[in-house]
């Protein structure tokens, strides 16, 4: 990841990065629900 600009080595970058990817989840979820 810290060749893409992300440095994973803080907590708060890693809690973004989980919170984006939850929201992706959601959004494919929704989209089966439809």
């Amino acid at each position: 990841m810290k060749h893409a600009g992300v440095d994973m080595s803080k907590p708060d970058a890693i809690r973004k990065a989980v919170s984006y990817v939850g929201s992706l989840i959601d959004k494919l979820e929704h989209s089966y629900q439809v």
